[in-house]
């Protein structure tokens, strides 16, 4: 008995045909862009925001260690001497501190990757951290005790303000002070770590209200008197 072969025929598409799935593709991947970059950034947020908080915590936990032992505090102020007694509140960059922390080892068990992420690489040593480039964190130097514990105290350096920007006691909007091109967020949102440890994800847009910022501190001639916005190196 003979088999008999059956011959498929399959028909190619046609350049419209192809056009369509092109076009439909294209329309699919433009709604999913804007939700996978979203998660992108809220997942580089939380990670920014973990290793910030960690970096205050260690502070705190430093200092609680050293006041047992009649040391001088870690917080970055004028009376600062765990370092070799260095006025940080006019100091040029932020990372002269973040290196001062660990080197002196008054943060123990982190390295410079800590101050990495979003887009920002981490440094292989203290000579190229020092250098700049990373070190995602701004800070604010010479809080004093009157400062709240949700005032901010270190913020992604794409935020681009002036201690005059948030002094007074009606500060101006801050929603202008982003800047667009600088990782890791650019003109988006801003992460910042309060001087009690606490994390805060804020988008660009709901910084109008100073107070989102700020908190319940204020920054005049009696109160935080001797505070400085300490910026990163090589961001602008």
């Amino acid at each position: 008995m003979k088999k008999t072969q059956t011959k498929t025929k399959f028909s190619a598409f046609t350049l419209i045909e192809l056009l369509v799935v092109i076009a439909i593709l294209g329309i699919l991947m433009g709604l999913m862009f804007p939700a996978i970059k979203g998660a992108i950034e809220a997942a580089n947020a939380m990670q920014v925001g973990n290793n910030g908080k960690n970096v205050v915590q260690g502070i705190i936990s430093a200092n609680l260690e050293r006041e047992t032992m009649n040391l001088g505090s870690v917080w970055p102020t004028k009376t600062s001497n765990f370092s070799g007694s260095v006025d940080y509140t006019t100091s040029s960059d932020s990372e002269t501190y973040f290196s001062d922390l660990i080197t002196s080892q008054a943060l123990e068990n982190m390295s410079w990757s800590i101050f990495a992420g979003g887009g920002v690489p981490a440094a292989k040593g203290q000579t190229e951290f020092e250098g700049g480039g990373y070190n995602v964190w701004n800070m604010i130097a010479g809080l004093d005790e009157s400062a709240q514990d949700d005032t901010p105290f270190i913020f992604t350096r794409n935020f681009d303000i002036t201690i005059n920007d948030i002094k007074g006691e009606n500060p101006g909007a801050l929603n202008q002070k982003f800047l667009s091109e600088v990782k890791p967020f650019g003109n988006s949102q801003l992460v910042f770590v309060q001087r009690g440890g606490g994390v805060t994800k804020i988008k660009a847009k709901y910084l109008s209200d100073p107070r989102s910022f700020v908190g319940g501190s204020t920054f005049n001639d009696k109160t935080n008197s001797s505070a400085a916005v300490i910026t990163a190196k090589g961001v602008k």
